[in-house]
């Protein structure tokens, strides 16, 4: 007579006939999730299935094609950017000779070593000094030999001080005295802070010529840079990108959890259409280069024209 299965302790669960052990029953699977899985970005579904490497996000649209918007900006900018190249060389010049009328009038002939230990190496570097000293100890030499520099008449009046210390110890019968030495040791003392004073002074104008120098190139950058904003913004309504196309999903970053996408060409993008770049490698690259020293105040090109390719997609296919 056969065994009939019964169930264990009036819970429900069916014992084996055979073993007498509770048998296990296994949940039947549905295909695919329903409801949310939690909050998705607008626009994007769940694409049909979670399972089998797929993604909870479905396609995007893509420009097909897009101008060459750099090359347009560049080109309706032209004009601007040759006028300001020639204001940028123009303050070039203006700043070297300000910085050569300075070292002429003081009067001093510096070599490399000399000029970095009494300006600063940073500024030395900055202002292009290694260029400019033949030109300028030449005429500081001229300068000098003539007695108009601040040099030769600061040791004009050393050399009258030092004969009038000597002439009136000499009237009084005390040239040989220790007061000769005494008045000689003032005198030197007084001359070298006259030479400091005129250092500091020399360094103090150096600073104000290129502190307006670079006052001039950031102004001028900061007008190429409004101005191809602005361009960037009317090219992308005189030549919006043309045609669409498809791209689906192709995974999600593991370090970001964004979706990136691959188009009909088999290109990766990211959702913004950009090439996409894995947040790793972005991570790995990070570490080992070192970032810039002064990194741009504003805005570069590439940055335009990135933005301007996110507008113009926004504005043709209406997301």
């Amino acid at each position: 007579m056969p065994l009939i299965p019964y169930l264990s302790q009036g819970r429900g669960v069916p014992l084996d006939p055979r073993t007498g052990l509770p048998t296990s029953r296994k949940q039947p699977f549905r295909g695919s999730f329903t409801g949310s899985l939690g909050s998705l970005p607008p626009g994007q579904s769940f694409g049909g299935g979670y399972g089998g490497g797929q993604t909870p996000y479905g396609p995007i649209n893509l420009p097909a094609s897009t101008h060459d918007y750099k090359s347009l900006i560049q080109q309706a900018l032209g004009p601007l950017s040759a006028q300001l190249t020639a204001e940028g060389s123009a303050d070039v010049a203006g700043r070297n000779a300000g910085l050569i009328r300075g070292l002429t009038q003081f009067g001093e002939q510096f070599d490399p070593s000399g000029a970095q230990a009494a300006f600063g190496e940073d500024f030395y570097k900055q202002a292009g000094l290694a260029d400019l000293l033949p030109q300028a100890n030449q005429l500081a030499a001229q300068n000098t030999q003539a007695g108009f520099s601040v040099s030769a008449r600061q040791r004009s009046a050393f050399d009258r001080s030092v004969q009038q210390i000597q002439d009136a110890l000499a009237a009084r019968g005390m040239l040989r005295s220790g007061a000769t030495g005494i008045a000689l040791q003032g005198a030197q003392k007084e001359y070298d802070a006259g030479q400091y004073d005129a250092r500091q002074q020399l360094a103090d104008y150096f600073s104000s010529v290129q502190q307006g120098y670079v006052a001039g190139q950031r102004a001028r950058q900061s007008q190429l840079d409004e101005a191809q904003r602005s361009e960037a913004g009317r090219q992308a309504q005189l030549n919006p990108p043309t045609g669409s196309v498809q791209a689906q999903p192709a995974g999600v970053d593991p370090v970001t959890g964004q979706p990136f996408y691959r188009k009909p060409d088999g290109t990766l993008v990211d959702g913004q259409g950009n090439p996409y770049t894995p947040a790793a490698a972005t991570q790995a690259d990070a570490q080992t280069v070192a970032p810039p020293v002064a990194p741009p105040a504003a805005s570069s090109l590439q940055d335009i024209i990135a933005a301007l390719h996110r507008a113009s997609q926004g504005q043709r296919l209406g997301f």
